[in-house]
């Protein structure tokens, strides 16, 4: 990238496309990527990320990445611009978070970027990856069942979004980003499909952002943040329902163990009876979401017709219940 004095690359997400694996790979790689004049900055002025922090990363756990603390004040993004050694050249800083595209989809912020850029002699690169509205979808509500307590079934789920009683990122935020991104010239974007960029999605974020080969640096661990399967999904929205916050704290502990068993699929009545509501919801901004390669997808679902409890599955139940039992807490 090409700028006067500061670049700085910030990662919106969006969720569910793959975050957690580019923040991991920040993370483990933070030394080697200072030799290429990338930084991966604490935004507060910390030396180090917190212990929590900087354990869950490294291991592949979903931590919001180092653009959190913008979520709760976009203005220590100013604060910390002021600081910049003056001595410094070409020094490339990255920022993530997913949940920055929250604050993205408001224009006070693009206005602060722009108070930047006029003042402090920077530049600044959004990257966004979206994916298929039905499959993002369908990824969102599952993540929901494992991390927040979620014990809707998915037409439930998709009912509320549709009232608007849940805010789902890429239907409530993006659209809005992708429009003051179109109002404020000035700022780049980039936006990816998600799907073309596995399998590794780290890869091909420093490849088509600092056109860096990561073939020699250290490899995330995919497999700590993967979606629940088929009866884990089920399991869990039982658990939710009887103490969402422990289901919080234990559905993690179950995607943390390798599972060959089947992904979370819909049935076919699931589809049906979800669809119209989705193709409503998705064509709201079908020009924006076409226009930036945002596809409804639903030809792509796979459906099941029954779900089958595996020894795989009750080999993991097992092993987490069995350590939960025994250490007394998750």
């Amino acid at each position: 990238m090409q700028t006067s004095k500061y670049d700085f690359v910030i990662h919106l997400g969006t969720d569910k496309t793959g975050s957690t694996a580019i923040q991991s790979f920040l993370a483990l790689n933070e030394a080697q990527l200072m030799e290429h004049g990338i930084l991966y900055p604490r935004l507060r002025g910390e030396q180090t990320f917190s212990p929590p922090h900087d354990w869950a990363a490294k291991r592949g756990i979903n931590v919001n990445g180092n653009g959190y603390p913008l979520v709760e004040n976009i203005n220590l993004l100013e604060e910390f611009c002021e600081q910049l050694d003056t001595n410094m050249n070409n020094e490339t800083f990255v920022i993530s978070s997913e949940r920055l595209l929250n604050i993205f989809s408001i224009s006070h912020t693009w206005q602060i970027l722009e108070k930047i850029m006029e003042l402090k002699k920077v530049s600044f690169k959004i990257v966004v990856y979206t994916r298929s509205f039905y499959s993002y979808l369908i990824s969102n509500y599952n993540e929901r069942v494992k991390s927040s307590g979620e014990t809707r079934t998915f037409v439930e789920y998709i009912e509320e979004a549709f009232s608007g009683h849940i805010e789902v990122p890429q239907i409530h935020y993006l659209p809005k980003m992708l429009k003051l991104s179109e109002e404020h010239p000035n700022i780049a974007i980039e936006t990816f499909k998600y799907e073309e960029s596995l399998p590794q999605i780290e890869d091909h974020f420093f490849r088509e952002i600092f056109n860096l080969n990561t073939a020699n640096f250290k490899s995330c661990n995919h497999s700590n943040n993967r979606s629940l399967t088929q009866i884990e999904n089920i399991f869990m929205r039982m658990i939710n329902t009887e103490d969402n916050e422990f289901g919080k704290k234990l559905g993690w502990k179950i995607s943390a163990e390798t599972s060959n068993s089947s992904k979370f699929m819909l049935t076919f009545d699931e589809f049906s009876k979800s669809y119209t509501q989705i193709k409503a919801l998705y064509m709201e901004n079908q020009q924006m979401y076409l226009k930036y390669g945002i596809e409804l997808g639903e030809k792509k679902i796979e459906v099941r017709n029954a779900t089958l409890i595996t020894e795989n599955d009750l080999r993991i139940f097992t092993k987490v219940l069995y350590g939960i039992l025994t250490k007394g807490s998750i």
